[in-house]
């Protein structure tokens, strides 16, 4: 059981529990954020009242093995798309939009190529591409570059890495992660509610164990089941150009190889910019076209 609420359990058609929360407006405009590698539902807390004022409702599942979710160790990148499917049923929604960030733009694809008819509008904030896509890691700090292309080369590294860094401290890890980040990135997380956010994120996503994010590490860094041409619904980007973690190169590669690609590009900020301005996100993903 979970110790914190309001948490809603779905069981899928194989038996499986999936936990959720849902922030922001409860009967407001339905968007399912999918969250990275590693974090957990309650990664987006923080982002409650932003969507509250837009008047959306977030509603952000733990994929299979983090937080309060069962874990499923045989699924693939596309069994994914089958859960959100339940989840959408079970909270009687037609078509919703989705919205990811980081390691969550595999899951956010991987939907929009397997439902694009349930799909509204789908976007991710700071991408992470498919590692083995030529030119994607330049720009990253040598030591994250050197432990991507290592994972590259021998996919089970991915899952090694991944596993010590939610086994290891959630303060020192986040510790590690600021001296990554540029400076505007480092200003957001150094406050205090930011720190606490994401400790408590890091610690809610190991409730399990290592587990999930050995498994998602190691499936991003193989060959992945689709293609981003297959992407042929409106895809929203959003990419600080100041990001060091996921750097514009990356963004400029989705930009060109995703056919309907909307790219927002976030001068003078780094990847963590959402944090303060999710609201503008939103604002942006569900605009009515042009």
């Amino acid at each position: 059981m979970c110790d914190r609420v309001p948490v809603i359990t779905v069981q899928t058609r194989a038996g499986r529990s999936l936990a959720l929360e849902i922030y922001g407006a409860p009967n407001g405009t339905p968007v399912m954020w999918f969250h990275g590698i590693p974090s957990s539902r309650i990664g987006a807390r923080i982002l409650h009242e932003q969507a509250l004022t837009r008047e959306v409702s977030l509603i952000v599942p733990d994929r299979p093995g983090y937080g309060c979710s069962d874990p499923d160790p045989e699924r693939t990148v596309m069994d994914w798309p089958e859960d959100v499917r339940v989840i959408a049923e079970a909270l009687g929604l037609e078509r919703f939009s989705v919205l990811g960030v980081s390691g969550g733009f595999q899951y956010v694809a991987a939907t929009a190529v397997a439902l694009p008819e349930r799909i509204h509008r789908a976007g991710t904030i700071s991408a992470m591409p498919p590692l083995r896509a030529p030119g994607v890691l330049v720009g990253l700090d040598p030591r994250m570059r050197f432990l991507y292309e290592l994972g590259v080369r021998q996919p089970r590294v991915a899952r090694l890495w991944l596993s010590s860094i939610v086994r290891s401290d959630p303060r020192r890890v986040v510790r590690r992660q600021l001296r990554l980040l540029d400076d505007t990135d480092r200003r957001i997380l150094s406050d205090p509610v930011q720190t606490g956010a994401r400790v408590a994120d890091l610690y809610e996503a190991a409730r399990q164990g290592t587990l999930a994010s050995q498994l998602e590490g190691q499936m991003y860094a193989e060959r992945w089941p689709f293609e981003l041409a297959d992407l042929t619904i409106p895809f929203h980007l959003w990419q600080g150009e100041l990001d060091r973690t996921h750097p514009p190169v990356m963004g400029r590669y989705l930009a060109e190889e995703i056919p309907c690609a909307v790219m927002h590009w976030r001068p003078g900020v780094g990847g963590l910019f959402y944090l303060n301005d999710f609201g503008s996100v939103l604002d942006e993903l569900l605009a009515d076209p042009a």
